[in-house]
């Protein structure tokens, strides 16, 4: 099969420049720079371009400045000096005000799109009100295992394990927002061994009216850990 060539609307073919489908292939491309993409020169009045090269590599070009992102091994890779940026508006009027980037090696990094630092924010779960010891406890009438989780009772209630999919390293962190306390019973057999709690204190953890608690699922252990903040 021959060769094929693509041309940019409104600029210069590319056949002017002897590009054509090989190792390196433009796909778009108009301006007037060379970029350091492999055997793709941009031809006419603008600076933009995005061409795929070797090893799944996908390379946006703007002014001169190569950006690459990489498709291979089921991943979607940026250079570290490059960060996912979130506008509130169009973003070509309005610039980001959230990024999302590479802090270091392991780190994940939140920013204000530019240098500032930024926050989460998860919507809350609020299931419906306890009326009775909770066994395997699935958050029911829920909307979602969020971070967040509002807990109420309708009278004080034990609650033996939790049992929400959870996987390695999940995190979740309970309130107490109802009038009654609610106690995350220590190593109780009466959830199943991968749904239980295992309290810091080596016992039973009671929170009060709006008091909270920090859940970590160590996969390991196949253990919910569970901290009180006081």
């Amino acid at each position: 099969m021959a060769d094929s060539i693509i041309s940019s609307p409104g600029t210069p073919s590319l056949s002017d420049q002897g590009t054509k489908l090989s190792t390196s292939v433009p796909i778009v491309g108009k301006g007037t720079f060379s970029s350091t993409v492999p055997a793709f020169t941009f031809q006419g009045a603008e600076n933009l371009g995005l061409t795929q090269s070797s090893n799944n590599a996908l390379y946006f070009v703007y002014n001169g400045t190569t950006m690459t992102m990489n498709f291979g091994l089921s991943q979607f890779i940026i250079p570290s000096a490059f960060i996912f940026g979130i506008s509130p508006s169009d973003p070509s009027s309005a610039a980001a005000d959230v990024g999302l980037g590479r802090g270091a090696a392991n780190v994940f990094k939140i920013t204000n799109g530019s240098t500032g630092g930024g926050t989460i924010s998860t919507p809350a779960t609020t299931p419906t009100t306890l009326a009775a010891n909770q066994n395997d406890y699935a958050l029911a009438g829920g909307t979602g295992k969020s971070y967040f989780i509002r807990l109420a009772a309708s009278g004080a209630v034990n609650i033996t394990g939790l049992s929400i999919s959870q996987v390695d390293g999940q995190e979740h962190f309970l309130v107490n927002t109802g009038a009654n306390n609610i106690t995350l019973t220590h190593q109780d057999a009466l959830s199943a061994a991968g749904n239980r709690f295992l309290c810091s204190t080596g016992a039973n953890i009671v929170l009060s009216p709006n008091q909270g608690a920090d859940l970590l699922f160590d996969a390991t252990q196949n253990r919910w850990l569970v901290f009180k903040r006081n």
